[in-house]
């Protein structure tokens, strides 16, 4: 009994530290994102959306709270997010993949996306212009 609890205490100081960190989401479907995106909007809940990105990024999104406010115009203008992209699908055979941008359907707004493994993560949320 005391050698099992030597092995316990071992293993719990052993742990890594960042065990407790939450991870990102992660997303098989475009439906599953633009879902999110969509509840984030809704709710005006930026922080839901920052949690989906990788923490150990530094992007647009997470340094310009702006970014945020523009894309719920632009979404407040084209309607949910999941409707505008009910006929797409993460590409198959692409490693990155992208809605609107450039002057598209949510005007200078970029969402990123990147593969990783089986399923997608979100990048960044950034306006170009």
């Amino acid at each position: 009994m005391k050698l099992l609890c030597h092995a316990l205490l071992l293993l719990i100081t052993c742990m890594p530290l960042n065990a407790a960190e939450p991870q990102p989401t992660t997303f098989k479907t475009l439906a599953a994102a633009t879902d999110l995106l969509d509840r984030a909007i809704k709710t005006d809940d930026r922080k839901l959306l920052l949690g989906a990105i990788p923490s150990s990024s530094t992007t647009v999104f997470s340094q310009q709270p702006a970014v945020f406010e523009q894309l719920a115009r632009e979404r407040q203008r084209t309607g949910d997010l999941s409707k505008l992209y009910k006929d797409r699908e993460f590409p198959a055979e692409e490693d990155t993949f992208k809605l609107g941008g450039h002057d598209k359907e949510l005007g200078h707004i970029h969402i990123d996306f990147v593969r990783d493994g089986k399923t997608w993560k979100l990048r960044d949320i950034w306006q170009c212009r």
